[in-house]
């Protein structure tokens, strides 16, 4: 058995190769493209190599990760292959012209299947350790974060889930400083389940939403290109965060309504690609927090079940920091 530096180099190894479609997009010069990923596994289970890209760059692709699994491999030896199985029958071309001395079959690869599956499980959740979760950004400053928390706060108090029903739980809100004309705001959570809202700039969008939510009961997955882009708050319990987020809520002291009540703010763009939050997207949410607590303290028809939602239209002025901003709602 050879060596090369600290490694061995097996002098016979079996491996399998695949291609999978990435489940996230990911964005190049604003563009959202879904990547290809290739992995070599050998029969252990251990991922040599893996790597992604965009489709059209699948035999740079496929060299680089047969490259990666023989010379420096992320588990096991280095070394060449003996024989090697893959699904495809184009891969396998492929692959017999990048390792002519290896011997190349195609066969189901269940195996590679499932290790893949659980890959991807692992990148989930090692994303929601990672992720700062709600408005814990770097790049906004502390004076932004407070006011939202103490929004959504109040807002969470209310329960307007509660109140309004499924079928008048639709407002329109118009605050134009804040890029809001006409915006649906869709409030969700009446079966206690998954509090909240989802914003949408236009009556459109939101249909185009709904057509989408029913393309999927009947038929699968919708295409993402048809799922607009839109703005969500969800309430989400605080020992669900993952433990930096704990210990920097802990450590700054925001106020939540309660244990289960931590307000998670998500920009979702055009393709459901996830978007950094903005200073704007949490004034965003906190004028929408306090127009809705307005609305709950106010407006005692709210509860009425033969309420004609048409005759719930309000013009408003909400303080956000140190200014007064005009604001009409209404319900759909």
């Amino acid at each position: 058995m050879a060596t090369n530096g600290t490694k061995q180099v097996v002098p016979f190894s079996t491996w399998m190769v695949g291609k999978k479609v990435s489940p996230v997009l990911v964005l190049d010069d604003g563009k959202p493209y879904q990547p290809v990923m290739l992995f070599v596994v050998d029969l252990d289970g251990q991922i040599r190599a893996f790597t992604l890209g965009r489709a059209d760059h699948g035999k740079a692709l496929l060299r680089e990760v047969l490259s990666a699994a023989e010379t420096a491999p992320l588990a096991g030896a280095p070394g060449h292959p003996t024989l090697v199985f893959v699904e495809d029958e184009e891969l396998a071309r492929q692959i017999r012209k990048a390792l002519p001395n290896s011997e190349v079959r195609v066969r189901a690869t269940p195996e590679l299947d499932a290790i893949i599956e659980e890959l991807f499980q692992q990148i989930d959740q090692g994303e929601e350790d990672l992720q700062p979760g709600g408005a814990f950004l770097p790049d906004v400053q502390e004076h932004h974060k407070s006011p939202w928390y103490q929004a959504a706060a109040e807002m969470y108090a209310r329960a307007p889930w509660m109140i309004l029903p499924e079928d008048r739980a639709l407002l329109r809100v118009t605050a134009t400083p804040f890029g809001l004309r006409g915006a649906m705001v869709c409030l969700i959570g009446e079966l206690g389940e998954s509090l909240g809202f989802v914003v949408f700039n236009s009556r459109r969008d939101f249909d185009q939403y709904l057509e989408a939510a029913d393309c999927l009961d009947r038929n699968g997955p919708p295409s993402l290109a048809t799922l607009p882009e839109h703005l969500a708050l969800n309430y989400i319990r605080v020992k669900e965060l993952p433990a930096p987020v704990r210990k920097q809520l802990k450590t700054v002291g925001h106020p939540l309504a309660g244990p289960n009540a931590f307000p998670e703010l998500v920009h979702l763009g055009s393709h459901m690609v996830c978007l950094p939050l903005s200073v704007d997207d949490l004034r965003r949410g906190e004028l929408l927090c306090r127009v809705i607590t307005w609305l709950v303290d106010n407006e005692p028809r709210l509860a009425d079940p033969d309420l004609d939602v048409t005759r719930i239209r309000h013009r408003i002025r909400v303080r956000i920091g140190d200014e007064v901003f005009p604001v009409t709602v209404s319900l759909q």
